[in-house]
């Protein structure tokens, strides 16, 4: 899986393509929990160019959310 980081009009998008699963979720969690300790609490995540997705993916996303709302 490949992540993205850019930032637009001070929201931070991580953009992925390629496959998430439990393989790649640490590298997808790690990249959202660095953006958070640097105080960056607006976040969208592409999904459109990402060819597939697990359940382990999924709850990288929530915990992401959950991290999120926690801060």
């Amino acid at each position: 899986m490949e992540i993205r980081v850019t930032e637009q009009d001070g929201i931070n998008i991580l953009s992925l393509s390629g496959r998430m699963d439990a393989t790649t979720t640490p590298e997808f969690e790690s990249a959202g929990r660095a953006l958070l300790a640097e105080g960056k609490m607006q976040l969208v995540v592409d999904m459109a160019d990402l060819e597939y997705i697990s359940s382990a993916g999924l709850r990288g996303i929530l915990g992401l959310v959950k991290a999120i709302k926690t801060a």
